[in-house]
């Protein structure tokens, strides 16, 4: 059992060997298929345009949460397609049959990587950019939520400009209202800057009817000294009969003045009282001025405050919420260009390693596969 084992063992390394050989025998043939191989792939390359890849990146854009115009299988099924030669028919006619773009969506992904090889770097990305354009207008033109979503938006920014022109209204009412209150408050200081005078009028002449009372009953007290000193003088037997007369006369004339002295000091207390009653009319006259003057300060304050921090923040919230309404209309489209077509810096096809690697191994392969079969020819000549 064992030498029928090794037998066979040397059997198979004899026929491994005679196959070897009978290849190397043939060895011109594969060298010849190598390099005929090699021969066709070079011209092949020689012969083949080379072509520029030309690549882009799209993505959906959400209209609101979970909300799209289109999803990325939308993109990607109208590139399959071929939708965009509807465009080249018309605007690149000599081109229809060299672009063919590829759409490709990674596994979970929403971005749509597009892709494209021209010969021409510059005009392939013009013609991809233009193309993706053409679909954009498409989608916007032809999607009924597209259409409604911005008519939604124009009424939303239509109606927050209505209310902040309806603040400005408010506004320049307001600042009406505080313009006639402060010429009511200019008006109620001329008053008060008017009973200020009369109350001081009426305080100089109180003083100087006190002081004219002062000095009259100062000299009524005179008198009544002087009066009182002729009443009480001695008579005397040696004055004449006109001496007593004349003494008579004076005691009535001090008798006279003094009644008038009184009755005067009387007017002019009076006059006083008067004064005095007139003095606290106007008094609360002011006071209520300064009261009527604080509450309009009051109002005016109010009226600033409603103006320049609530009316002026409500108009703040009103115009950034329409500036981010106008934000979502003019980036409401269709879909974002993540990455804008560009091109390779240099041609990507044909690929020539590739092609003569392939090309050189080919060549091999069919040198050993025909070599086998001339050897297997001669064999069954002979």
């Amino acid at each position: 059992m064992e030498e029928k084992t090794v037998k066979e063992k040397y059997e198979y390394e004899i026929d491994f060997y005679e196959i070897f050989s009978r290849i190397w025998k043939k060895k011109w043939v594969i060298l010849l298929c190598f390099c005929f191989m090699l021969i066709i792939a070079t011209g092949y390359i020689l012969i083949a345009t080379p072509l520029y890849r030309i690549k882009a990146q799209i993505r959906p854009v959400s209209l609101e949460e979970n909300e799209h115009l289109i999803i990325p299988e939308d993109i990607q099924k109208w590139f399959n397609i071929k939708g965009y030669k509807a465009y080249l028919k018309k605007t690149y006619p000599e081109y229809i049959d060299k672009v063919e773009i590829t759409a490709s969506i990674p596994r979970k992904g929403k971005t749509v990587f597009l892709e494209m090889f021209f010969p021409d770097p510059q005009k392939g990305v013009k013609i991809l950019r233009e193309i993706l354009e053409y679909y954009k207008n498409i989608i916007e033109k032809n999607t009924k939520d597209f259409e409604r979503k911005r008519k939604l938006i124009q009424k939303e920014i239509e109606k927050k400009q209505k209310e902040i022109e309806k603040l400005e209204l408010e506004k320049k009412v307001i600042t009406r209202q505080i313009t006639e209150l402060t010429e009511k408050i200019k008006l109620k200081e001329f008053q008060k800057n008017l009973l200020k005078s009369n109350i001081q009028v009426y305080e100089e002449t109180k003083k100087n009817l006190e002081k004219i009372i002062s000095q009259i009953n100062k000299n009524t007290q005179d008198l009544i000294s002087l009066r009182t000193k002729l009443l009480t003088r001695q008579p005397n037997k040696m004055v004449n009969d006109k001496k007593k007369e004349s003494d008579q006369l004076t005691l009535l004339l001090y008798s006279n003045i003094i009644q008038q002295n009184i009755s005067y000091i009387s007017i002019l207390e009076m006059r006083i009282l008067n004064l005095k009653k007139e003095y606290f009319e106007l008094q609360e006259k002011l006071n209520r001025l300064n009261l009527d003057i604080l509450a309009l300060e009051n109002q005016i304050e109010n009226l600033k405050q409603k103006r320049d921090e609530k009316l002026e923040k409500n108009k703040a919230i009103l115009v950034a919420d329409m500036e981010k309404l106008k934000v979502n209309l003019q980036n409401l489209r269709a879909f974002d260009i993540v990455q804008p077509p560009i091109s390779s810096p240099k041609p990507e096809k044909p690929k020539k390693a590739l092609i003569l690697t392939i090309a050189g191994i080919s060549g091999i392969f069919i040198g050993i596969f025909l070599s086998l079969i001339f050897c297997t020819i001669e064999e069954r000549k002979k």
